[in-house]
């Protein structure tokens, strides 16, 4: 995705490469199929489909109990959840075949055979951000809060990463801030919403949330970059400085915070502050390759060679 028109973040919410999100569910790079391993739809729960089915079932039948048509209610409902199956299949397909135009018009009919089912419009929305309709994807996300009163964090977050794309920043960063107030363990969220921070020049701001999706998930490598690029900024320093300690303060068995202030200390030249980080970081794991790196950079500055040999040896070892 786009921030400001220039920086890219993490994608849609529609791909199967990181698992364990919440409600079993994954993020990834956008452009990657919207489908789970099992061939459901990623990011809709079974629960809030099978109730808006239901919901829809019950008001055709009960719209129609009033004038004495419980069977005829019956018939359609059955004949609507049936047109929506077909229409949710063939999408599928049309998905799988990357045949996007085919798969939004499937789409199209899955809303009309069932207005009040979410997962279609979340499908819709999803199709129609991968062919540059924005502001279709916008007004289904929109929709699906709606129905869902807005409690679906993954919702939220497409509609960010929509915004972004957009140029619209603030937008986009509200849209964050909702799903992480829904989900406060959404590593993509936070790091998109430091790559919104980044675009409006608020690094320090930035850092905070990169720091907290490194928290969550030490192999997301955005969050990383992101934590770096502030770092080697020289201006941001003191409000970085600042920033990590407060991090460090919260979370005292966190050992990536160490190792940040380790290495702003080592772009600082302050090699024995830096020392002492590193060391703090692999004393709460001695499996960190970049503390120990860290480490041997910062003795070898200080002329301790000797000592600098064994913590490269130990990354090697550890890689």
């Amino acid at each position: 995705m786009v921030a400001g028109g220039a920086e890219k973040g993490a994608g849609l919410l529609e791909a199967s490469e990181v698992a364990a999100k919440t409600s079993g569910q994954a993020v990834g790079a956008a452009g990657d199929a919207i489908t789970k391993a099992d061939g459901g739809l990623l990011g809709m729960s079974e629960e809030m489909t099978t109730h808006a089915m239901k919901l829809t079932g019950e008001s055709i039948s009960g719209l129609a109990k009033g004038y004495g048509e419980a069977d005829a209610a019956e018939t359609a409902a059955a004949a609507e959840a049936a047109a929506y199956e077909r229409s949710k299949k063939k999408a599928m397909a049309f998905v799988r075949a990357n045949k996007w135009r085919e798969a939004r018009s499937e789409c199209r009919k899955m809303t009309k055979a069932n207005r009040l089912n979410p997962e279609a419009w979340f499908m819709l929305g999803s199709i129609s951000e991968r062919l540059g309709r924005h502001e279709e994807a916008i007004s289904s996300y929109q929709t699906v809060l709606r129905l869902t009163a807005g409690s679906h964090a993954e919702t939220h977050y497409n509609l960010g990463v929509t915004y972004q794309k957009l140029g619209r920043l603030e937008e986009a960063m509200a849209s964050y801030r909702e799903a992480l107030r829904i989900n406060p363990s959404f590593t993509e969220a936070y790091s998109n919403a430091g790559r919104v921070l980044e675009a409006q020049c608020r690094p320090n701001n930035a850092l905070v949330y990169y720091i907290e999706a490194h928290r969550l998930c030490s192999e997301f490598t955005e969050a990383k970059a992101g934590i770096s690029r502030i770092l080697n900024k020289t201006e941001a320093w003191a409000g970085a400085e600042e920033v990590l300690k407060e991090a460090s303060r919260k979370n005292t068995c966190d050992p990536s915070t160490h190792c940040h202030l380790g290495e702003l200390y080592w772009l600082q030249g302050r090699w024995k502050e830096a020392e002492d980080h590193y060391r703090q970081a692999l004393k709460l794991d001695q499996t960190l390759v970049d503390a120990w790196i860290g480490l041997g950079n910062a003795l070898q500055d200080q002329g301790q060679y000797a000592e600098s040999g064994p913590c490269y040896e130990q990354a090697l070892t550890l890689a």
